[in-house]
């Protein structure tokens, strides 16, 4: 019983996943790009200030996206909270292999899940801490130097 519905399980995995990359693969490559500047374009959030600089202003868009990915960390994370607690529980209530593997699974997830949003925020510090904006302003002309004029030597001499 629990097999069959496992394998049910992997042949919905399975189908989704091959479906996705049957249609991947229909698009032309401008559309493929396109599509992949725009996911990176949703996920990439520039930092509000740079440590030692002034503010620059982060464009509407790009903070909205910002807003949506902090969002939708705090929800994986609060859901991964909850499953763990919720197995742990059940594991103490109702001691077996497979509460206890699940329990295992779950706080080893939300584990991993707190050290990677830890490092990323370790990056991001040290980012902001590194990286200096790009200034709009217009440059000021560089001073240009009178070309050097070296004598002409002629082919033949006299």
């Amino acid at each position: 019983m629990v097999l069959g519905v496992l394998a049910i399980v992997w042949i919905i995995v399975l189908g989704s996943y091959a479906k996705e990359r049957m249609a991947d693969r229909r698009t032309d490559s401008v559309s493929a790009f396109r599509s992949q500047i725009s996911t990176l374009q949703r996920t990439n959030c520039a930092p509000s200030s740079v440590a030692g600089g002034a503010p620059y202003r982060i464009r509407p868009a790009s903070a909205m996206a910002c807003a949506v990915a902090r969002r939708r960390r705090k929800n994986v994370l609060l859901g991964l909270l909850t499953a763990a607690l919720l197995t742990v529980v059940l594991a103490l209530a109702a001691p077996g292999i497979l509460t206890i593997g699940l329990a295992t699974v779950a706080v080893a997830a939300f584990t991993g899940y707190v050290v990677l949003l830890v490092e990323r925020q370790r990056l991001v510090t040290e980012q902001q801490a590194k990286v200096r904006p790009i200034s709009t302003a217009r440059p000021r002309p560089v001073a240009r130097q009178a070309p050097v004029r070296r004598p002409v030597l002629s082919a033949t001499r006299r």
